[in-house]
């Protein structure tokens, strides 16, 4: 269904929309794949869920943005965005577009672990190396 969600959200929102694939940082050393860039600073996330979800999303939109908080962030921070649509889609019932900002302290800590997870990968296939792997 993220054809149809996509193509909703273009109609609805009025907002450039830039379909893109894999997007890695500039080292190469991480990746997302937004369903689209929007603008010059958003993300779009589609998410079509089983029914029962989607209304669960809808009563309490705080599930929707802590299930998908850390992806929606990452992807702001690898694609340097300021802010996501985060969409639940239902081809029957009313969708659920929400505005995500950045949280740049959240960002800060996750950079930092991800460097830790770069750094100790970068180690070990040192190791292996001079293994001669």
């Amino acid at each position: 269904m993220e054809p149809e969600a996509f193509d909703f959200h273009v109609m609805s929102e009025g907002i450039e929309h830039t379909y893109v694939g894999f997007i890695e940082d500039d080292a190469g050393n991480m990746g997302v794949s937004p369903d689209a860039l929007l603008g010059d600073d958003g993300v779009l996330e589609l998410k079509c869920p089983l029914r029962h979800t989607h209304v669960a999303y809808g009563m309490d939109h705080q599930k929707l943005i802590s299930q998908y908080y850390a992806q929606v962030q990452m992807q702001m921070l690898v694609c340097e965005r300021d802010w996501t649509h985060l969409m639940s889609y239902d081809p029957k019932l009313q969708p659920i577009i929400l505005r995500i900002g950045r949280d740049d302290d959240y960002i800060k800590k996750l950079s930092s672990a991800l460097d830790a997870a770069i750094e100790l990968r970068d180690e070990i296939v040192q190791e292996l190396r001079g293994r001669g792997w």
